[in-house]
């Protein structure tokens, strides 16, 4: 994933992360490294999926969903 694509993520956008999760962005720190976000789907830990915002590493997307 590009930095400068991660720095223009914004609240709202959807992730898809390299192991299949699914999230939305809740806040872009503009580190270009991180991004918070919550969960709307995980393949192997549905529990995840509680609504609670997790810090998601630039190296784990697989692609920003405007």
């Amino acid at each position: 994933m590009s930095t400068d694509n991660f720095l223009d993520a914004v609240p709202g956008d959807r992730l898809l992360l390299l192991n299949g999760a699914q999230a939305v962005v809740t806040y872009n720190p503009q580190d270009g490294l991180w991004l918070f976000a919550k969960y709307t789907f995980h393949p192997t830990d549905p529990a995840l999926v509680d609504g609670t915002e997790k810090s998601i590493f630039a190296h784990d997307v697989k692609e920003i969903l405007s």
